[in-house]
């Protein structure tokens, strides 16, 4: 992490993982492990992995993937698409639960009674 004769730290955002002073082996972190809403931040000494340290843009968001929290929930069930089927599949058995639950405790209501209506 650090160049030069006063070893000075690569900029934010590269890393310097060899033997060397020159300014020109700071070489940028790749951008494929920065989550999309995170930059890269300042570290003491100077990054020396191409995993380079950063921080999520607001803290609504959460490490290591920077997602809100519906969005951990949602990628923990496996992505937007299983999770939307597991939400589905679970809110049409609570609505068949309560209503055989509501037919055997009140009664079907829908009951027709042979009574004259003469009378």
């Amino acid at each position: 992490g650090l160049y030069g004769t006063y070893c000075e730290e690569c900029p934010v955002g590269t890393y310097k993982d060899v033997e060397g002073s020159d300014a020109c082996l700071c070489i940028p972190c790749p951008l494929q492990l920065l989550p999309n809403r995170a930059d890269f931040i300042y570290v003491r000494g100077g990054a020396t992995q191409p995993s380079c340290a950063y921080k999520c843009m607001s803290d609504k968001y959460r490490m290591p993937n920077c997602y809100t929290p519906l969005e951990e929930l949602m990628y923990t069930f496996g992505g937007p698409w299983p999770f939307s089927l597991l939400l589905s599949c679970t809110l049409v058995l609570l609505a068949l639960l309560l209503s055989t639950l509501r037919i055997k405790l009140v009664g079907s209501g829908g009951s027709y009674q042979t009574t004259n209506s003469i009378e």
